[in-house]
């Protein structure tokens, strides 16, 4: 049984940098850039997906995107922001439902991220936040 999945392709990367926007109390708008993109399976705990072209989203896969916060103001810490907004863009649903989006909490990169290598994942953010439904 093949199963369903919600596919974010990679040709999105280059926009991404417009659309991820963290907003520090100081009233500053800051972009980000998508540096690594993969997913992990727990079909196949062992593979890497970093050579996919897509990111796979799906009851068995969890999708990973780190940005490069580096555009923030000078000084600013994670503690000040008070709001970041993503936009992700679909390339297939195969049948409505939700996604989390949630804070990775230890280092990971996309050439070496398996399922038996996931890294900690906090998904302890507020609830109105969180959750979108898929369409």
């Amino acid at each position: 049984m093949q199963t369903q999945a919600t596919r974010l392709t990679r040709n999105w990367r280059g926009a991404l940098l417009a659309l991820l926007f963290l907003a520090p109390s100081a009233g500053h708008a800051a972009g980000a850039t998508l540096t690594n993109d993969s997913h992990t399976s727990t079909s196949k705990p062992n593979n890497n997906f970093d050579a996919a072209a897509t990111v796979n989203v799906s009851s068995i896969e969890k999708g990973f995107l780190r940005f490069d916060l580096a555009d923030l103001p000078a000084g600013v810490v994670s503690a000040e922001v008070e709001k970041a907004t993503l936009k992700i863009y679909l390339s297939a649903v195969s049948a409505g439902g939700s996604f989390q989006v949630c804070q990775v909490t230890s280092t990971w990169t996309e050439a070496t991220i398996t399922q038996n290598t996931i890294p900690g994942i906090n998904c302890a953010l507020p609830s109105p936040y969180h959750r979108r439904p898929v369409r």
